[in-house]
């Protein structure tokens, strides 16, 4: 079984996750900095993450408005996944809902005692735990 990758996309950072081998649990990997809106780096880090790990399948945040239709950021995203795919056919993406991601990764780093200087240096690292936990959960329910 190979690692799945969990992402969550930024303007300005890419939130990187990584299953174990097992593909049970989600751990966080990252928070890749780039300057706003150069996703040129963004995606040659992924492909970079993907081709050390060797991973085929990706999922990333889909940033839905609160009653669940796309925006511009859904937008984004999509021409994200559009240039990767063309960059690597043999990826495989997945879109999860991420509409609370950043909430619930907030939420633990406020538990664990972050500031909010620290907290806002990791939660694009930590939400993409969060998607890939769904992701996960979801998976193991459908089983």
């Amino acid at each position: 079984m190979s690692k799945i990758l969990g992402l969550d996309l930024g303007t300005k950072t890419l939130g990187v996750a990584i299953t174990d081998a097992n593909q049970t649990l989600a751990l966080r990997h990252e928070q890749f900095n780039f300057a706003i809106g150069n996703y040129k780096a963004a995606r040659e880090k992924v492909l970079e993450i993907a081709s050390k790990e060797n991973i085929t399948t990706i999922v990333i945040g889909y940033p839905l408005h609160e009653k669940g239709h796309k925006g511009e950021r859904c937008a984004s995203v999509d021409r994200f996944i559009s240039d990767l795919e063309k960059e690597n056919p043999s990826l495989n993406f997945i879109r999860v809902d991420e509409r609370y991601s950043s909430i619930e990764a907030n939420e633990r780093l406020l538990a664990l005692g972050y500031n909010t200087f620290r907290r806002k240096e990791v939660v694009d690292m930590w939400a993409a735990q969060v998607i890939l936990e769904t992701y996960l959960a979801r998976q193991r329910k459908e089983k």
